[in-house]
């Protein structure tokens, strides 16, 4: 259900109670919420929290019934009540159901507690769209709920007040270097370059910008006052943890800081490096190029999986297998024997990622713990430039017309109109060198049939 739809709903049954001389103060004392949340479901900002939708169906029963004893409703009031009556009914039903389904998934992951702390932050904030268990060959739905309840919210309060406090901190001590001492500023490391660092000084907020900070201990705290129109007390007991923001603040915290996702702020905390591009457009450009060009390659290797797995027996096919095996650096012969072909195709697209990523990131202390990152940083750039040129002419026998002939015709004789819609889908996107949203691929039962890793067991060399 979404919130705007909801809203004209909620609307038309509200015109309805005043029709029947029902005041919404009355609506407001009865099912025990308040006039705030009222205005916001019915201007479709906010859906009713599960309690809400629960008071709302006792509610809507009690006045179908008039009180006096053969008297009912004309059948025009009955319909417009009873039409939002079933409308709640069906929101508690999907609640129910994605309730059930979380379980579910948590439960599969019971024996890996790491793992099941990262997909109940993904259940909480609605990350994910549906679920697969490649185990039980199962897909789950887990869309239904679009809202995030405040409770869920609450829980993770505490990375929320660390968050504000390492914001403040971080503005405050980059603010103690001036134009001539901030190129040695601690806290922005040493991945800028000097016109980011630049260029990050022109967008920091400072003590010119303001004329009253004589008796303010904290430029960072100040900055967000102003900006949130909000007390600087407020800001103060956020970072103390000795309050929780509303939902609108939370919304004018993340488009002030350049933030999105329902999780920003909330679902971890924030290290100095996060806070670069609320500073930096050109490091937000860059990182959305980043997402773009990643999106794009993860699409690639998902062809190349395809391919592979459909067309394993064409002598060209074939060869292009080797060449992907005669590419791959970091892996000694004896065990790339042990890989199987699809683990092969895994590999040859993380030496191109690692290698882009090797030009993108300076700061050595990076690569200490990443030995086989660390080969690619300490290579020179000819020899990366090298590299990634005969890595795409392998890609541009990959994908070519020849390949996309082959897979088509291949299609044509054995695949389902599903696979063959998101085929056709994965070419189209490839073709104008776009990639497919990496969770579509992963998540969406049409792509899962297309082609998911646990298939690659019968691929045979």
């Amino acid at each position: 259900m979404e919130e705007k739809q909801f809203g004209m709903e909620f609307e038309n049954f509200l015109r309805c109670l005043k029709e029947l001389g029902i005041l919404v103060e009355e609506l407001e004392e009865d099912i025990g919420v308040s006039k705030h949340s009222l205005s916001d479901w019915r201007n479709g900002y906010t859906l009713p929290h599960y309690n809400s939708l629960l008071k709302l169906k006792s509610y809507i029963t009690k006045h179908l019934n008039t009180n006096v004893e053969g008297i009912v409703l004309s059948k025009e009031y009955r319909k417009r009540i009873l039409n939002f009556y079933y409308l709640i009914d069906q929101m508690i039903i999907n609640h129910n159901r994605v309730d059930e389904n979380e379980k579910v998934i948590l439960e599969d992951h019971k024996n890996n507690k790491k793992a099941q702390e990262i997909v109940k932050k993904l259940l909480d904030f609605n990350i994910a769209d549906n679920y697969y268990n490649s185990d039980k060959d199962q897909y789950l739905d887990i869309s239904k709920r679009k809202e995030i309840g405040r409770k869920i919210k609450k829980e993770y309060k505490d990375n929320f007040s660390t968050n504000i406090k390492n914001l403040v901190n971080f503005i405050d001590k980059a603010n103690e270097y001036d134009d001539e001492t901030y190129f040695k500023c601690e806290v922005l490391g040493k991945n800028l370059s000097p016109n980011q660092i630049r260029e990050f000084y022109e967008n920091l907020p400072n003590d010119d910008d303001y004329d009253d900070t004589k008796f303010i201990s904290s430029i960072g705290s100040l900055w967000l006052s102003r900006e949130l129109k909000v007390e600087i007390n407020k800001i103060n007991r956020w970072k103390n943890g000795e309050s929780f923001p509303s939902d609108n603040d939370i919304e004018k915290l993340k488009k002030l800081l350049n933030l999105n996702g329902k999780g920003a702020l909330l679902i971890s905390e924030y290290q100095n490096e996060d806070f670069y591009s609320m500073f930096l457009k050109s490091i937000s450009d860059e990182a959305e190029q980043r997402d773009r060009e990643y999106q794009y390659y993860f699409s690639l290797e998902y062809f190349t999986k395809v391919l592979f797995f459909y067309c394993k027996k064409d002598s060209k096919v074939q060869l292009l297998l080797e060449d992907i095996k005669m590419s791959i650096l970091n892996i000694d012969e004896e065990e790339l024997d042990k890989k199987e072909n699809i683990e092969l195709i895994s590999v040859f697209y993380k030496n191109i990622f690692d290698l882009k990523l090797s030009r993108q990131i300076f700061d050595p202390v990076f690569y200490e713990d990443k030995p086989a990152l660390k080969e690619f940083y300490d290579l020179d750039d000819d020899t990366v430039e090298q590299l990634l040129k005969s890595y795409q002419k392998i890609i541009n026998k990959i994908f070519s017309n020849e390949t996309i002939a082959l897979l088509e015709s291949y299609s044509l004789k054995s695949f389902s109109d599903e696979q063959k819609e998101k085929m056709n889908l994965l070419i189209d996107s490839l073709k104008r060198r776009e990639g497919i949203s990496t969770k579509l691929i992963m998540f969406d039962p049409g792509f899962k049939k297309l082609f998911h890793y646990n298939m690659k067991y019968n691929i045979k060399r």
